[in-house]
């Protein structure tokens, strides 16, 4: 199952672009607060000033995966950081490359923005994402905790 391709993400995708967000969102268990619509992955994700990029994997017009990123324009070290906000795959796509491939088009966003860094959240009992991230390069930042203010 290696003849995919992996793109940005255009209108017709959106669809099916929903529902793995959706599964992820119940894999995650944030569900009940989850309100992307297609009105706002058209709005923020398409045209000429995206707030977000999302890669696809597809094959035979199907989306098998997808990686979705944002930018913060700089930090410390007066590069930018992306951000990999979301990345899921069908189970029938796990272990196919198709998440691999979606991560390196991630990577290549942040080489061709000049980021010093893509940053990610991980579930403390998710295994299998913290055996991919490791796989192909990451590392647990163990120097920060996630903070939030819920408003």
């Amino acid at each position: 199952m290696k003849d995919f391709i992996v793109r940005e993400f255009i209108h017709q995708d959106i669809p099916q672009l929903l529902e793995m967000m959706r599964a992820l969102a119940t894999f995650e268990g944030y569900i009940e607060d989850f309100v992307v619509d297609e009105q706002t992955l058209t709005e923020w994700g398409l045209g000429k000033n995206p707030k977000f990029h999302v890669f696809v994997a597809e094959q035979n017009s199907e989306l098998l995966a997808y990686a979705a990123c944002y930018e913060i324009p700089f930090t410390m070290d007066s590069r930018p950081t992306l951000v990999l906000k979301e990345m899921y795959a069908l189970p029938k796509a796990r272990g196919t490359g198709a998440a691999a491939a979606t991560l390196q088009a991630v990577i290549g966003k942040a080489n061709s923005i000049g980021a010093g860094r893509i940053n990610w959240l991980v579930l403390p009992d998710n295994e299998r994402a913290k055996n991919f991230y490791t796989k192909h390069g990451g590392k647990q930042d163990t120097n920060w905790h996630q903070w939030h203010i819920l408003l």
